[in-house]
């Protein structure tokens, strides 16, 4: 018998990544189309630990990491990054559990006002950020300087 997704997540936990799980979030991000070469690399990630270790989280389940995301603080705005959950767990909280878990982190460190970037054309993700209470802005433009936008 299948296990039901209710008994799949009462074996969950959300925890900092680590360096070992690096190949997992690499394979997430590659599903979920989050998988820019420049910053899928073993570099990138070791330098957003030491930036911001405590936000850079993993949904595991089974000991075996599903999901992710990363907050950014800049000291007055909260940021929310790289929200991925592998497709074979998406559609059963986990995005949100990992977004009010980066956002609490995020409120202890003086967090107010909360934002997270999403590709124009990513409807679920819109849809989960408006169902969290998020607003959409659709008039923003986001310009990038040395590489790829996302």
């Amino acid at each position: 018998m299948a296990k039901r997704p209710q008994q799949l997540l009462s074996r969950a936990k959300i925890r900092e990544f680590i360096m070992k799980d690096y190949k997992e979030v690499a394979e997430i991000w590659e599903k979920v189309g989050l998988a820019a070469k420049s910053e899928s690399t073993k570099d990138v990630f070791i330098e957003q630990q030491k930036v911001a270790k405590d936000l850079f989280l993993v949904y595991e389940i089974d000991k075996k990491v599903v999901g992710t995301v990363i907050g950014g603080w800049d000291g007055w705005r909260a940021w929310i990054y790289r929200i991925a959950v592998d497709p074979k767990h998406q559609r059963n909280g986990i995005a949100s559990k990992l977004i009010a878990e980066v956002t609490r982190r995020l409120s202890a460190k003086g967090g107010k006002k909360f934002r997270a970037l999403i590709v124009s054309d990513n409807t679920a993700s819109k849809s989960m950020f408006k169902s969290l209470g998020f607003s959409i802005h659709e008039n923003i433009l986001m310009v990038a300087k040395n590489g790829d936008c996302c």
